[in-house]
């Protein structure tokens, strides 16, 4: 809807003087909407941002506060000379105003190209990012923790088809969740398994029953999750979404036998230079304004985020830097021994593994340039460059 009325907006003042003014959800201006629109409207109606407040949290007086995230901005036929950007150090800080010669769609102070969804990484040494596997079957392929040793007792033969199922909140919050994957099981298998049996025959009625005709199709296949696509090796794991105050996305090595759920991301490779990469401050960046939102928190996607975002061009002896920079977060992680959600706690982030971060933040910059990057801003200048080098 927003799409729609700023567009409408567009069109009404097509050949006029007039000025808009815009609050809308912040989705116009991250994720996948963002170079959608404002393509559109930079390169079709030839709009120009005059002004613009960055995301931030809206409230309002009564007691529920609504939990919006928004953006404002200011757009025109007409450039002014003058213009402005308002940010804010967190969500619900005042903002600082800020004059600048350019406003992109992103909501920074330079010129930047539009960012699309790519199926695979733009870089071929890249190993590709995937989304986890999708049960699409009412629960039934699901045991829940405390249900796991009684259902083996009644069903000790669905042992070998068990395996670990990790979505962003088991991962995060440390809990543990099972499934059957019983894709490969034989007929004289199942036969043995009543119980099992009787899930596989819920998950065929469930399907058979769906108004979508593709979930329909799936009912002649109900020993199998909806997107079964799952690793074959070691992989690394990332969360689909995060809580906005984490200064770092939490990233694990996550061993084969473990299904990733649809909740998550994950990549086939052990290499720690990747995983030091992806958990960096320069990709943090990237992911923070490139990807879109729930609400206020992080929203990891593969296609835009991963399979987008600009590699350096570096040496081997900087990405072995990285590598053992990344042994010291893994291993302070597991000295603390806590959850990721406590571990990595807007507040509590014990200075250890903070410092250790940072630290990997600095190699990981010097992987780009060996000149100190002020701010994400200057992070972001540099990514762009990159990538519209890249596509040249």
């Amino acid at each position: 809807l927003c799409n729609l009325l700023v567009q409408k907006a567009a069109e009404y003042i097509k050949d006029t003087q007039i000025e808009v003014g815009f609050v809308s959800t912040n989705s116009i201006c991250q994720g996948e909407q963002s170079p959608i629109l404002w393509q559109i409207l930079m390169e079709d109606y030839n709009i120009k941002l005059n002004f613009a407040h960055q995301s931030f949290k809206w409230g309002n007086e009564v007691k529920k506060k609504a939990g919006v995230f928004v953006i404002i901005i200011g757009f025109s036929l007409v450039e002014r000379k003058n213009k402005h950007i308002f940010s804010y150090e967190k969500p619900d800080s005042l903002p600082i105003k800020r004059k600048v010669e350019h406003i992109n769609q992103y909501l920074f102070d330079f010129k930047c190209p539009f960012i699309k969804r790519e199926n695979n990484p733009r870089y071929p040494d890249v190993v590709k990012c995937q989304k986890g596997c999708k049960p699409n079957d009412g629960g039934n392929f699901i045991i829940k923790d405390d249900e796991i040793d009684e259902f083996l007792e009644k069903e000790p033969k669905a042992k070998k088809f068990i395996h670990p199922f990790i979505g962003s909140s088991e991962f995060i919050n440390g809990k543990k969740r099972y499934c059957l994957w019983l894709k490969d099981a034989k007929p004289s298998e199942i036969k043995e398994m009543p119980l099992v049996q009787e899930r596989i025959n819920n998950i065929r009625e469930l399907r058979s029953k769906s108004k979508d005709k593709r979930t329909c199709k799936l009912a002649d296949y109900p020993m199998e999750f909806d997107t079964n696509k799952k690793p074959e090796t070691d992989f690394i794991m990332i969360p689909e979404t995060s809580s906005e105050n984490r200064k770092y996305i939490p990233v694990g090595f996550m061993d084969k036998e473990i299904i990733p759920s649809s909740a998550c991301f994950w990549i086939g490779s052990d290499d720690k230079y990747l995983f030091g990469m992806i958990t960096s401050k320069m990709h943090m960046t990237w992911m923070k304004y490139i990807g879109g939102r729930l609400k206020g928190d992080y929203r990891y996607n593969s296609s835009l985020v991963y399979h987008t975002f600009p590699f350096p061009n570096t040496t081997e002896d900087n990405k072995n830097k990285v590598r053992k920079q990344v042994e010291e977060i893994l291993k302070i992680r597991e000295e603390i021994g806590d959850s990721y959600k406590d571990m990595y706690d807007s507040e509590l982030m014990p200075s250890k593994l903070l410092k250790a971060h940072e630290k990997l933040d600095k190699l990981v910059d010097k992987c780009y340039r060996n000149k100190f990057f002020k701010n994400d801003e200057e992070r972001m200048k540099l990514l762009f460059k990159l990538y519209g080098n890249y596509n040249k």
